[in-house]
């Protein structure tokens, strides 16, 4: 039963090894157990570039990387004598359609390795340097399952060869075409693996999951890979080329009470609109109905009055004929009989049998073609032609499309402050009926400045005030009286 609700696909690379041994660079197991760590020996976490936590679903043991992708940068690329496996559990969500697996090429054309699914849905391993030479091959068996996980394994033995390349899918070793087979020198990629897509910046992700990933430094063996397949525990010794010793399976355990079943999970998205199917044959045609006799004919009818001949013309002189007489009138048309009633139609004789077809005549012999005939010589040349007269002149073009308005200039500098205005006059004060002339007195205002008490002086006095008093308005006689009187009970000091 398929336990996963997305597209699943999941990789592995072959070097499963125990947590004792001491491993090489190309020995690596990531579980993908809601993490992206290297459960071998640590050497080798990886991180998700895309999601930053990374996205899991149900695998085939435990958890599966889902639709994301690992980065991991501290696997360096082997040289092209060195042999490595390739082993990976994954489940298809599409097909027909060109995904990779693993990556350590910066570009399909760079140097590194990659395995992926083409378009067929067949299994491709590429492995190239720098310089275009290159070692490719491609399953002749496809992948096409997307309801079941399936296990893959890529070995490589190290020979420089496509035939050092074996692939085997559930156990089974697969036949292969070679596409390329001119490997030479190193590899030489710099670039980091990457598990689920074709580099670390791409977001066509493997359509499916990936799981129980190992890679090895070793090719292995048909021991090895059933090992893997039975999803055993210590399958690869990575410093060791000994075959794994395979215990007898154990009895199965009871099997547990059955889990709460689980959330039902959102409404996908409405399919896509099937097409129009084609239209269907046309149905056999109805018999022809019977034919009706045929009725009587219509009596004819009587014939029209012939019109009165027309007048001879006279004779004309000798020599020559005379006019023509006129036409007589043309009598009026017949009455037209009735028609007669429309029989019935006579049944239809039986359709007789269609007769052989004739054989098609022999094609004729096609005739030959005529010989071309001699160009004639050619015509003299014209006289030129008389200079036609000047064309109308053409309407004024449109005016031209506005400029740029120009940047602004900097902004001048401040104008000086302006001169104080005049001071106006001050109103006329206007008491009310029955009310005094002036209001209560205010709070006393600041001292103003005086050339006077500047120097000293204390004469002023209430006589001039009242020197001046014509010359002041109401309210300004106030305020002279009320300074008068300040200054006299020495207030203003």
């Amino acid at each position: 039963m398929k336990r996963i609700f997305h597209s699943l696909t999941t990789v592995a690379l072959l070097g499963l090894s125990s947590a004792s041994a001491v491993a090489s660079n190309w020995d690596a197991h990531w579980s993908f157990a809601g993490h992206g760590n290297d459960n071998f020996n640590g050497a080798h976490h990886g991180a998700f570039p895309l999601s930053g936590t990374g996205s899991f679903e149900f695998g085939k043991l435990n958890q599966a990387l889902y639709y994301d992708i690992l980065k991991v940068d501290s696997l360096s690329i082997q040289k092209a004598a060195e042999p490595f496996s390739l082993s990976f559990w994954a489940l298809r969500e599409t097909r027909d359609y060109a995904e990779t697996l693993f990556s350590k090429q910066q570009s399909p054309f760079s140097a590194g390795m990659s395995v992926s699914l083409d378009g067929a849905n067949a299994i491709v391993v590429d492995i190239r340097n720098g310089q275009g030479g290159s070692i490719k091959i491609k399953s002749q068996q496809v992948w096409t399952d997307m309801n079941d996980w399936h296990h893959l394994v890529v070995t490589y033995n190290g020979s420089i060869q496509a035939g050092g390349i074996s692939l085997y899918l559930d156990n089974q070793r697969l036949d292969v075409d070679v596409i390329s087979d001119n490997l030479t020198g190193d590899i030489g990629a710099s670039d980091p693996v990457v598990i689920g897509a074709d580099s670390e910046t791409s977001y066509a992700t493997f359509n499916g999951a990936i799981d129980e990933v190992y890679l090895g430094s070793r090719a292995f063996n048909s021991s090895d890979i059933e090992c893997l397949y039975a999803l055993r525990d210590n399958c690869v010794d990575p410093i060791s080329d000994e075959p794994p010793v395979i215990a007898p399976q154990g009895p199965r355990g009871f099997e547990g009470p059955a889990g709460p079943q689980g959330l039902r999970g959102a409404t996908g998205s409405q399919g896509v609109k099937g097409a129009k199917g084609p239209i269907g044959d046309p149905g056999v045609k109805g018999p022809q109905g019977s034919q009706g006799s045929k009725g009587d004919l219509g009596l004819k009818g009587l014939t029209g009055i012939a019109g009165n001949p027309g007048v001879d013309g006279r004779n004309g002189r000798d020599g020559k004929d005379g006019n023509a007489g006129l036409m007589g009138l043309q009598g009026p048309d017949g009455l037209q009989g009735p028609k007669g009633v429309r029989g019935d139609t006579g049944p239809m004789g039986p359709q007789g049998d269609p007769g052989p077809q004739g054989l098609k005549g022999a094609t004729g012999a096609k005739g030959v073609t005529g010989a071309t005939g001699d160009a004639g010589p050619q015509g003299y040349a014209g006289a030129p032609g008389i200079p036609g007269a000047d064309g109308v002149q053409g309407n004024p073009g449109l005016p031209g499309l506005k400029g740029n308005t120009g940047s602004s200039g900097p902004s001048g500098a401040p104008g000086g402050k302006g001169p104080k205005g005049l001071k106006g006059p001050h109103g006329d004060v206007i008491p009310g009926d029955n009310a005094p002339a002036f209001g209560p007195q205010g709070p006393r205002g600041p001292d103003g400045y005086n050339t006077y008490y500047s120097t000293g002086g204390r004469n002023f006095s209430m006589g001039t005030v009242l020197s001046t008093e014509k010359a002041l308005s109401p309210v300004e006689r106030y305020k002279a009286i009320q300074a008068s009187k300040a200054i006299q009970d020495g207030d203003i000091k």
